[in-house]
């Protein structure tokens, strides 16, 4: 069970690592700690292997598999019978110039406090990180009014919290390992299905898996997200809830194109709408470079 000294509510800035995993809960996410779980095993033989070689603006050729970064998003209640829960979510670790961040959407909060929330050293991990501050855009201008770019969330660690914590599992961000999509391009999406996944006393087991779509445009209707269809002949997933904060990678350029919003299932099509990757770079540029507030502007181009 994750579990910290205090029954109070933890400080919005923590000192040093939080708590260890200890007592009897384990954090088996259904029985693949290390590597993909079974549903993700089964997609993968279809759909082939997400680890992919990237070269980096300085040049260095790397290999990462962005699935290594996602979590799942759960809270700490304060409850000592009921120590954990959640409104469904996902988030993925990020790795920006040396530094981590959280990666995820605000609507998955609900009536959770930001400063509970738990994000662990590993996809099915033992030691929760220590948290500092919460980001999001704000001042929006023209195109980003009432848009879903004001709910991308970007969470920073304490200063202890850095890629190496996470085991080298966040995703390396930088301009040779993202790109926004195209019309047509092949999508996969990586994620916690919230009714698959279990938070009880003895066990912490999140269900993961792995979504394919193909990207069908902008959506006029809100230029920052774009939409992916999907269609399936026998889907193995009831539905889509639990994958909003999801990496969306782009198979097709073989880089991280942006972070799911929401979607649904009807019958065999899945509908997925998702915030494009510049947004994403907009934001953690402005926190990297110091800037105290994340103003933000969209521009229309077709």
């Amino acid at each position: 069970m994750y579990h910290r000294p205090t029954a109070a509510p933890k400080p919005l800035v923590s000192e040093g690592l939080a708590a260890p995993l200890w007592g009897s809960t384990r954090f088996t996410g259904r029985g693949a700690p290390a590597g993909a779980t079974p549903m993700e095993q089964r997609l993968v033989k279809v759909m082939g292997p997400t680890m992919t070689s990237q070269r980096l603006s300085t040049g260095l050729l790397i290999r990462q598999d962005f699935r290594s970064s996602v979590r799942f998003v759960l809270y700490e209640t304060g409850d000592p019978d009921f120590a954990y829960a959640t409104h469904g979510g996902t988030l993925f670790v990020v790795n920006v110039q040396g530094r981590a961040f959280g990666v995820t959407c605000g609507h998955i909060r609900s009536d959770f406090a930001w400063r509970d929330l738990v994000v662990t050293d590993a996809k099915c991990g033992r030691q929760v990180a220590g948290l500092k501050a919460v980001y999001s855009p704000a001042a929006p201008e023209g195109e980003a009014v009432d848009s879903q770019v004001m709910d991308l969330i970007v969470v920073e660690f304490t200063p202890d919290i850095t890629p190496a914590f996470f085991g080298d599992t966040a995703y390396v961000f930088d301009a040779g390992t993202i790109a926004s999509s195209a019309q047509g391009d092949q999508l996969v999406v990586n994620g916690a299905f919230k009714a698959e996944s279990v938070i009880l006393d003895a066990e912490i087991a999140p269900t993961f898996g792995l979504v394919e779509f193909q990207d069908a445009g902008l959506l006029r209707t809100d230029l920052t997200l774009r939409r992916a269809i999907g269609r399936y002949r026998e889907p193995s997933f009831a539905g889509l809830t639990g994958l909003s904060g999801s990496p969306v990678f782009n198979r097709t350029q073989g880089r991280l194109a942006g972070v799911m919003a929401r979607g649904g299932l009807n019958g065999n099509e899945a509908t997925m709408y998702y915030i494009d990757v510049v947004h994403l770079e907009n934001v953690l540029t402005a926190i990297v470079s110091g800037t105290a507030r994340v103003s933000y502007t969209v521009h229309a181009s077709l």
